[in-house]
């Protein structure tokens, strides 16, 4: 059917449907290994199946669906082997968006990245892992907009989306992530006094180490 959520314009529409599943795949809405048709997304979201058809088309690209001839889409889950390997590729592209940073960061990007961290702390204080989860992902999509090179930023941001969707999956999983709270903090101090290689080296070992505990259902 046609809802209000549509509107006029065919490319905002499918943008729009995009957005809408993504997040809910991303937060756990639409959980691993579910099934939807396609009429059923279009009434969830109030729109045709067009949008919805092309929106899914976006999302499988993504690696976040799969989309089944006839049978609608299928959430695609988080394997472990495919976070070690997301880890390992963004843990290269954050470490050099470190170095990069401690000599390109702008005073508003810093103060930006030091909330980050500081909501990151008072979550860990606070007990409440979903706000934990959403001031780390902004840490680090902070952090590779720092480094003043739009396409390493364009490439982990891809990245940072499946992170933070085995993150929400695992949050009650694991206990308050204190430890992961200071390295970020560490990382700050670093990037704000122009230390950039020992940014770009504790990072990577952060990086390295958050793969080898992950775990993902």
């Amino acid at each position: 059917m046609t809802g209000s959520a549509e509107g006029g314009d065919p490319k905002r529409a499918t943008d729009r449907a995009f957005l809408a599943l993504k997040q809910d795949i991303l937060d756990g809405t639409l959980a691993p290994h579910s099934r939807y048709l396609e009429a059923e997304l279009g009434e969830r979201l109030g729109m045709s199946r067009t949008p919805i058809r092309e929106a899914c088309i976006r999302l499988a690209l993504e690696g976040l669906i799969e989309v089944v001839p006839r049978r609608g889409v299928r959430v695609r889950p988080i394997s472990v082997e495919e976070m070690r390997d997301v880890y390992e590729v963004l843990g290269a592209l954050e470490a050099r968006a470190a170095q990069l940073a401690s000599s390109r960061i702008t005073p508003d990007q810093l103060a930006a990245l030091e909330d980050s961290a500081t909501r990151m702390e008072a979550a860990v204080i606070a007990d409440d892992r979903r706000a934990w989860a959403a001031a780390d992902d902004d840490f680090h999509r902070l952090l590779v907009q720092s480094s003043g090179n739009p396409l390493l930023a364009e490439s982990a941001g891809r990245y940072c989306d499946r992170v933070y969707r085995a993150r929400i999956a695992t949050l009650h999983l694991r206990p308050m992530p204190a430890g992961s709270t200071r390295d970020h903090q560490d990382l700050v101090q670093l990037i704000k006094t122009g230390k950039g290689q020992q940014a770009h080296d504790d990072h990577l070992a952060h990086r390295i180490h958050s793969g080898q505990t992950a775990r993902v259902a």
